[in-house]
């Protein structure tokens, strides 16, 4: 989704990372809401300690995507999905936030 955000120019927003410490778990809300005006989606990304029913949901990201079905046919290179599934586990979160603090973008 992130590849496809930054392919397509839409937004995306980080607020507050989801770190999680050893053998921890958070519940993650994904809430997209129905297209507007010119088949764009916003969506929003919240999550909570496990299990806490309680506890506030924390926005962690949001941002727009488009909707629809793409007219444009698949590469015929598509990559096998070892090769997508290598791809995305290249950098882990941490490192990803880190990254983003480097660049001064945290």
């Amino acid at each position: 989704m992130i590849q496809h955000i930054l392919e397509t120019g839409e937004e995306l927003r980080f607020y507050e990372p989801i770190i999680l410490p050893e053998k921890a778990s958070r519940e993650v809300q994904l809430t997209l809401h129905p297209p507007e005006d010119g088949g764009k989606s916003k969506f929003q990304v919240h999550s909570r300690p496990y299990g806490e029913r309680g506890a506030e949901w924390s926005l962690n990201a949001d941002g727009t995507v488009v909707t629809g079905v793409d007219d444009e046919p698949l590469s015929e290179h598509a990559d096998p999905v070892d090769e997508a599934i290598e791809r995305q586990n290249r950098m882990r979160p941490q490192e990803l936030f880190e990254t983003f603090a480097d660049m001064e973008l945290a």
